[in-house]
């Protein structure tokens, strides 16, 4: 009986210790988008950890109702990873339309067009669908998981 009593004794020490150490269901994210002729920069900060990955769309405002001009004149996506608590990203632009252009960031679990997945402590910290995760910019998405998003729009 004093064996199971020390086996339980230390399981709680371990648990308490796992859920000491694991970071809250938050995210900070900021970005700032500079224009510099062709090429959109987009530069941020996180308390993501290393190689927590980012979504990013780069987005014209007549994407959704022009289907005549092609994809690449009014839209492109990517991923990023985070590292030392930075991400920067640079986008062509050149076969662009002139008009407004969104830019779309995003902390997400999921990625439509890709097969990349988050690493296993992302996923551990925030679940599979980022349904741990918690604050004011955390939008919910159904089905699709909860996610942090951002977006600023430029004239090109």
């Amino acid at each position: 009986m004093p064996q199971d009593r020390v086996i339980t004794l230390l399981l709680l020490c371990f648990f308490l210790v796992v859920s000491c150490a694991t970071p809250p269901p938050t995210v900070e994210l900021a970005m700032t988008v500079e224009r510099d002729g062709d090429r959109v920069h987009i530069n941020g900060n996180t308390d993501l950890p290393d190689d927590a990955i980012l979504a990013f769309e780069v987005r014209h405002e007549d994407y959704e109702i022009d289907p005549e001009t092609p994809i690449d004149m009014l839209f492109t996506e990517g991923l990023t990873t985070v590292s030392n608590g930075v991400f920067q990203i640079e986008v062509n632009i050149s076969s662009f339309e002139p008009g407004e252009i969104q830019i779309w960031l995003a902390f997400q679990m999921k990625f439509i067009n890709s097969n990349r997945a988050q690493p296993r402590q992302v996923i551990r910290q925030f679940g599979n669908r980022g349904e741990l995760l918690r604050g004011e910019n955390v939008t919910n998405h159904g089905e699709d998981g909860k996610r942090v998003e951002l977006s600023q729009t430029i004239h090109w």
